[in-house]
Order: structure tokens, then C-alpha cells, then sequence
């Protein structure tokens, strides 16, 4: 496989999930899976990266911020450094990546450089579709410790 080639698809059955693993990290630079996916967040409380998604686009999160009891009408991710432009803007790109056809290659390989024990998808913001659930999936089956 060529530097920059396109994993389509590969069956997880025939192929080892390290091989996979060393495919992944060799089609796509650093700066090429960070112009596709945006880069991955780093929670000051938590262990390792994580893919953060503006808060205020939850598609659940904003129905449930509107009742008392629920546990998003006292959302962490609309307060704090998560409102800081610099971040929301961070946010708003990983949230407009989600569609590019090229994005479970450009997470994957960012999560596999990262070489961090723990991952954390949505430290803010939620699956915004069923089919994003579906993408993201793929890329936890391939880079699972």
C-alpha cells in the first residue's frame, strides 16, 4: 500500500487487527488526517485524547438542557474552555468533518498515533446520526487496546 491510498474496505476477519492497524497509520500523513477530521481534543481531566463536538449541536443534549432534572440542563461543555473561540472553533470543524468519506481512515489513524491507552469519543456534543454511531464503531473495532 502507497503513502496517501485509500483503505476502502477490509474484512476484519482475513486480515489481523495489528496488520490493520500498521495499514492505517501508513495511508494517511498527520497533517492530511488532521486537515480531514480535525484534530483530536485534549481534556485536561481525562487520561488521554478525545473528539469533542460543539455541545450547544446535540441533537438530545438541547431538548434535555430545557429540564430541570436532566443531567445536560447543567452541561460542562457550555461553560468553561469550551466556550473559548479558539476551542468552539476546534469543535465546529471536527462537527463539519463527520461526512467526508475519507474520516473513520483519518480518526483511526489519528487514535493509533496517539498512542494513548484511553480514548474518549464525545468529552462534549453526542452522535448527531445513526450513521456517524455506525462510522465511529469501525474505527473502535480497528484501534481497540
Amino acid at each position: 500500500m502507497q503513502h496517501g491510498q485509500l483503505v476502502s474496505h477490509v474484512d476484519t476477519d482475513l486480515v489481523s487487527r495489528a496488520e490493520l492497524r500498521a495499514k492505517l497509520k501508513r495511508t494517511l500523513s498527520q497533517k492530511e488526517a488532521v486537515a480531514i477530521c480535525g484534530s483530536l481534543s485534549e481534556p485536561s481531566k481525562m487520561p488521554g485524547h478525545a473528539y469533542s463536538l460543539p455541545a450547544r449541536n446535540c441533537r438530545i443534549g438541547s431538548l434535555l438542557q430545557q429540564l430541570s432534572k436532566a443531567v445536560c440542563s447543567h452541561c460542562y461543555a457550555l461553560r468553561g474552555r469550551y466556550v473559548f473561540p479558539v476551542v468552539r472553533r476546534a469543535m465546529e470543524r471536527r462537527l463539519a468533518s463527520l461526512s467526508h468519506p475519507r474520516w473513520v481512515e483519518a480518526i483511526t489513524a489519528l487514535i493509533l498515533r496517539s498512542r494513548d491507552a484511553w480514548f474518549r469519543w464525545h468529552d462534549s456534543g453526542d452522535i448527531q446520526a445513526w450513521s456517524i454511531s455506525r462510522t465511529s464503531s469501525r474505527s473502535r473495532g480497528i484501534c481497540r487496546r
